[in-house]
């Protein structure tokens, strides 16, 4: 039966593997798929099984195909990743029997039926005192739906990390280590500790932290607003300076009409009107600075004593850590 067996399969496996493999999609780059399942067979035969897994699900990966989907499931199979190999092989009884190809699922059910009694399990069970609000567990990083709690589900050989987290609790983290081969491994969470919730004195720190930079800001604006205002009042001195020469020079060229007549002293008392305007509204702006740089200065925020009075040290108990994974409560 065994010979009947192992003759179906390397027909099969003969067919898909020297031409485009069976059931093949028209989708993906298919070149590249050719390539990198001729590359999985070679790694294959060499008998580097875990190369050639990688090759082989790459190649499904970018054209999906019924006989490098085989190919894969055998090549995860003699990598010793039965869970992996029993999925796959289920993947190939479903796309062989779409297809009509009554040996591929055949033998397909044969290697189903072989590898289910090598399966190692993992169960994850979730006790009500731990079912929490919120609760996650995540399994090698994928999310473990809550139907699959309290479920034995095949997992390839190998170490296995469950994380387990709750709004206001303690996320814990535990690695189960499963045997190849008919390892039954259970996982039993306990309710998750809560989390410690800020303290006041750390609110107040927090706030003084944050009062510290808002008053330190506001100094800084009210240092850099009074240099302006003294820039302006500078520019206001400048030009009033200058309204004054261009007033007295004109004096000397109408010295008493109340008419000017000499073109030279209409353009000096001109000049002097421009530049006492601007030197008037250069002193108003300057003012106006002025009297916004003390505002600021004198109602910036000032820090609290505690925040003066150096740093705090506050002790917690460190979180609870794991037991042993198999058969253990964690």
């Amino acid at each position: 039966m065994l010979r009947s067996h192992a003759s179906r399969f390397a027909l099969v496996l003969a067919f898909v593997t020297t031409a485009a493999p069976a059931f093949a999609q028209e989708t993906g780059d298919e070149a590249s798929a050719q390539r990198l399942f001729d590359q999985g067979r070679a790694l294959l035969e060499a008998g580097r099984f875990a190369e050639a897994c990688s090759k082989f699900a790459a190649s499904q990966q970018l054209a999906p195909s019924g006989g490098t989907l085989l190919n894969l499931a055998d090549c995860y199979e003699k990598n010793g990743q039965l869970a992996s190999a029993w999925a796959k092989f289920r993947e190939v009884a479903a796309r062989a029997q779409r297809a009509g190809r009554a040996d591929a699922e055949q033998i397909a059910h044969d290697r189903i039926k072989r590898i289910e009694t090598k399966l190692s399990l993992l169960t994850i069970v979730v006790p009500p005192a731990a079912d929490v609000a919120g609760l996650e567990i995540r399994r090698d990083g994928e999310i473990s739906l809550r139907a699959a709690w309290g479920t034995a589900l095949p997992v390839d050989g190998g170490e296995h990390t469950i994380v387990a987290s709750a709004p206001g609790r303690r996320t814990r983290t535990v690695s189960a280590r499963v045997r190849p081969s008919g390892d039954r491994v259970t996982i039993t969470l306990a309710p998750l500790e809560i989390a410690p919730v800020a303290s006041s004195g750390a609110a107040d720190e927090g706030e003084a932290a944050s009062t510290r930079p808002r008053g330190s800001t506001q100094r800084t604006l009210a240092w850099v607003t009074g240099g302006a205002s003294l820039v302006a009042l500078g520019v206001g001195g400048v030009f009033g300076l200058r309204a004054m020469s261009k007033n007295d020079e004109a004096a000397t060229l109408c010295p008493a009409s109340p008419r000017c007549d000499d073109p030279a002293g209409v353009t000096l008392t001109d000049d002097a009107r421009s530049a006492a305007t601007i030197s008037t509204i250069a002193f108003v702006a300057g003012g106006v600075l002025a009297a916004g740089a003390v505002t600021l200065y004198f109602t910036a925020p000032s820090p609290p004593e505690r925040a003066r009075l150096g740093p705090r040290w506050i002790a917690g108990a460190a979180p609870a850590g794991w037991g042993p994974a198999i058969g253990r409560t964690w």
